[in-house]
């Protein structure tokens, strides 16, 4: 249990409140294996092999890490 869940039931037992159960649920991918960030994640190289324009990509990341 992290920190934050443990703080987490700490402030519902001081409203008094019940808090409720929770479990995670394992959400698999169509191999079968646990989704996470990189699941599926794929080589820089693969992309050049695919045809993508160096600049193409150096763009998608300038812009992906300015947007609001």
């Amino acid at each position: 249990m992290s920190t934050t869940h443990r703080a987490q039931i700490h402030i519902w037992r001081a409203l008094g409140a019940s808090f409720p159960s929770s479990a995670r649920a394992m959400i698999l991918g169509a191999d079968g294996e646990r989704l996470s960030k990189r699941h599926g994640a794929v080589s820089v190289l693969q992309y050049r092999d695919e045809g993508y324009l160096p600049e193409a990509l150096l763009n998608y990341l300038a812009r992906l890490g300015g947007s609001r």
